[in-house]
This record gives structure tokens, sequence and C-alpha cells, in this order.
């Protein structure tokens, strides 16, 4: 494992909703573009945000929010639509007006501060959208928001629906644009490489974090290459992929079995995944479920020298092969008693920060035509070891 990114660990501390990969990337995003300045954040929304309009709605749009004095993103805030609460994705407002003003003649709330919506974000992964979700926000915009409000979709593998579209007369919104999570990544990377100079050091950072974070859980990745597209040809057109796949599912269905009290357990997700440690040159086909509170349990593929940090102890011996491994997160570990489980890698004394212990296993030990049921044996075993190690090292 390459040193630990910061949302990964916010996100893996949050155990018992791991399946919210929306909610977290929505409030990281909120945060991070809450973090520029003005100019930036109304620039950024203009240029992600909209880009399935003209260049003139979206100079409309760009020069009615720059005209606010202050802008701001705000998640999960409760407004009325259709006669009902509502908590849309993201909503950013514009402030217009004397506050100072408003103070004085005893205002408060929102409109005391003129605030109004300039933009509505609903952001998904791969949820569907609800039957009058986008219908409700786009009266509750067109009823508070500001003149040329725009109504966005943010998703991943999700299409919005059919009739969200610039000719629609479904929608009151005038301005409406759909978008992908990977316009996102695309669009920090370019802020990076073109205002970095410009960017507080520590927005640059957590920028960087977040579009690391991002690639690494599959939501957006940066464009093929020429190389990328040869390295597919290899391992598509050999059937690489599907053997690979039925392999790592094939195991998940013995572990299972294997491990009655594992059906129960917070499982990655319907299938194992592809994991990319791009900076190192390394990665992984694993899967994985939360065998402890806070504390998961790994196994699979992994290939590249750089995958494990330097500090494990004893050092890595081989560049690629089977592996299962406990990620602690930020709860520090040692190896508990001399000598016990010698055949397991713990982090150094001197780590800090993020804490793995990793069992490797040659894969030349395996048979091609039992491969599936060796390996998921070598995992079962090497979970029930997995367990005696977690009480040593959280009691």
């Amino acid at each position: 494992m390459a040193a630990s990114n910061l949302y990964r660990k916010l996100f893996r501390s949050r155990s018992a909703q791991r399946d919210r990969l929306e909610d977290f990337l929505t409030e990281a995003l909120a945060d991070l573009l809450n973090r520029l300045s003005e100019e930036q954040r109304v620039n950024f929304c203009t240029e992600c945000f909209l880009l399935q309009l003209s260049e003139s709605e979206r100079n409309e749009w760009k020069n009615f929010a720059a005209a606010s004095s202050r802008t701001e993103l705000r998640t999960q805030e409760p407004i009325t639509a259709l006669g009902a609460e509502k908590r849309p994705d993201l909503v950013l407002y514009g402030q217009k007006g004397d506050e100072t003003k408003n103070a004085r003649k005893g205002r408060s709330g929102p409109r005391a501060k003129s605030l109004e919506p300039l933009m509505l974000i609903e952001a998904k992964i791969s949820a569907p959208f609800g039957v009058s979700q986008l219908l409700s926000y786009d009266g509750w915009l067109s009823e508070c928001g500001a003149p040329c409000a725009a109504l966005v979709t943010l998703t991943h593998t999700t299409n919005p629906p059919p009739d969200f579209t610039i000719g629609s007369a479904t929608y009151r919104t005038k301005l409406r644009s759909s978008v992908r999570w990977s316009s996102v990544h695309t669009r920090i990377r370019a802020m990076l490489d073109d205002s970095t100079d410009r960017l507080n050091p520590t927005v640059a950072s957590l920028a960087h974090e977040l579009i690391d974070f991002m690639e690494e859980e599959g939501i957006a990745l940066p464009e093929p290459t020429l190389q990328d597209v040869a390295a597919a040809r290899i391992y598509l057109a050999s059937g690489a992929h599907e053997r690979l796949a039925a392999f790592m599912k094939g195991v998940r269905v013995e572990v299972q079995q294997g491990l009655p009290e594992a059906k129960k357990k917070k499982w990655l997700g319907s299938s194992p995944s592809v994991f990319s440690q791009l900076e190192t040159e390394a990665g992984a086909l694993e899967d994985w479920f939360e065998l402890h509170k806070g504390v998961y349990v790994h196994w699979g593929i992994y290939v590249g020298a750089g995958y494990w940090p330097e500090y494990m102890e004893p050092k890595i011996p081989r560049s690629d092969g089977g592996t299962v491994w406990i990620d602690f997160g930020e709860r520090k570990v040692a190896r508990p008693g001399a000598g016990k489980f010698s055949d397991w890698h713990f982090p150094a004394a001197e780590e800090t920060e993020y804490f793995v212990v990793c069992k490797v296993l040659d894969l030349d030990t395996i048979s091609a035509s039992k491969s599936v049921g060796q390996f998921a044996t070598w995992v079962i075993g090497c979970i029930q070891e997995a367990k005696q190690i977690i009480d040593a090292c959280t009691t």
C-alpha cells in the first residue's frame, strides 16, 4: 500500500456508512470549492457544471453569479418543495444587498441576507433519480432561485431522466445541465495545472488528495493514452479480464461458504474491484469486508514493487503475488508478542499515520486447475489468523 490519502482515511473512518460514497464525495467537493476565492468558485461552477449550455448561457450565469458579494455551497440544505421538506445535495447561494442594513431592521435568515439560489446540483453515483425528485427541485428553483438559476445533475453511471434536456417543456428552470464526476476530476486537475501559484497551498494539497481519492475509488480516471489502449488490447483480447474476474468472484463465494459469519458482514460491493496506484505503478484486484468495527480485511492479487510501503517489517519478499491484509486505518498496531505471526508483515515502529498488516503468497505454489479453491482456502486461513491479530491489537 502507498502512503495514505486523507479522503480515503476519512471515508474508511465512517464504517457504518461505507456505501454512501455519493454523500461523502459531495461533502468533500463542497468543502474544497468553498475554500476557493469568489472568482475561482464561480469560474469552477461555470466551466465544470454548465458544460452542456451554450457559451452565451454560461456567460449569462457567470456574470450574474459574479455580481454576488459572496457565494457559498451548502450541502443537504433543507428546503420546501412541492409542500414537502427536501434536502438537495448541493446548492450554491449568492448574497446580494446590504446585510448590515437588513440586520438593523431586525431581519434574520436567508432573506435578510438576500441569499438566493444560483445553482442546485443533485449528485448520484449509480443510484437512480426519484420520479419527482428533479421536478420538485425545478419548481423550487423557479420560485426561489435567481432569474438565471441552473439545475444540474452530477452522476457517475446514472443517466438523468430522458426529458432532462434543454428543449424539454417539462421543466421551468431555463438552464439545465448534466455532467459526470469525471468532469469534476478533470476540472480540478486543470485548476491545479493552470493556477497552482494562485491557489492557497492548503487548497492545492486538498485538491490533489481529492482527485487521487476519486481515481482510487474508480469514480474518475484520467483520459486514456495510446499506451493504455495497447495494454487494454492485450488484457481484453486475451480474455484475461474474464478469467481474473471469474477467479475473484469464485474466491468470494468460497470465502462466504467457508466463513458463514462473513455473509453478514459489510462487503465491498456486488463484485471485487480493480485498484490502481498510479504514482507507484502498482495495483491490485481486491475484495474485502468489514471484519471488525472499523477494521477491514482485504485479499486479492497485487502487482508492482511499489504496492507495499517500505516501512513493512519484514520487507515484502516479492513484487507481485496473492495477499491478505488487515486495514486498521489510523489505529496504531504493533506485532503482538515476540515470535507471533512471524509470516505476517507489520508496520515499523516509526510509522505514525496508516497501519496495515499483511501476508503474501507466491502464486506459483497454486495449481492452475485448482486456483480458486486453493487460494480461497489460503485466504480463509489468513482471515482466521487475522481475527487473532485484531483481538490482540484492539484489546
